[in-house]
């Protein structure tokens, strides 16, 4: 079993990743844009959040 810190660093670390990716210029279009699909911004912060699930 994870403990909760465990989960909360892979979110922030997955995100983190999504931005790379969705900035890269290399990658495809269609690559970036899934991307930012998945990490989308706050838009009153402008902060970035990662869209989890609810089970």
């Amino acid at each position: 079993m994870t403990m909760q810190c465990e989960r909360t660093r892979s979110i922030i670390q997955a995100r983190e990743f999504l931005i790379e990716l969705s900035q890269n210029t290399n990658l495809p279009e269609a690559t970036r844009t899934a991307a930012k699909a998945l990490a989308v911004t706050d838009g009153d912060t402008g902060r970035w959040q990662t869209r989890v699930a609810s089970h």
